[in-house]
């Protein structure tokens, strides 16, 4: 009878150990697939490549929504208020320009050749009866030095 328990309990462990080494395998297997970089969500943005063109000529489509925009800049203006920040121009190939915001504060030149990711915003002006349009930039990254 002893030797009976004996062998139950051996087969009970035998059991539970192929049991508790299958769940760590799914597991792990599990782990494993879900894993993925980390993006930090300040620099991460859900957007359209457009042509500063289409962002001129479709202007409602866009409004408030995120956009990337390549071109070159110019006319560079820092701004000192209650926030820092700098304002400039991002021109296409065609002399089409649009203006950008930026609260980052990047060693940009004129001339720079320059990827803009940002939220496209029209807004009315009241004193001049006409919607200004610009990119509030959330990330800023140099394609080409002048």
């Amino acid at each position: 009878m002893r030797a009976l328990k004996i062998r139950l309990v051996n087969s009970l462990r035998g059991k539970s150990a192929m049991k508790l080494k299958f769940l760590l395998i799914i597991n792990i297997i599990f782990f494993v697939g879900c894993y993925s970089n980390w993006n930090n969500p300040n620099d991460v943005l859900p957007s359209t490549k457009v042509s500063v063109k289409n962002l001129l000529s479709h202007p409602a489509v866009y409004d408030k929504r995120g956009v990337k925009v390549k071109g070159k800049i110019w006319d560079i203006e820092y701004i000192t208020s209650d926030f820092t920040a700098v304002s400039f121009k991002l021109a296409d190939k065609s002399g089409n320009y649009i203006g950008v915001i930026s609260k980052d504060i990047l060693k940009i030149h004129s001339g720079d050749i320059i990827e803009v990711v940002g939220i496209f915003e029209r807004n009315f002006d009241s004193e001049n009866n006409k919607f200004e349009s610009f990119v509030d930039a959330k990330h800023i990254k140099v394609v080409r030095n002048n």
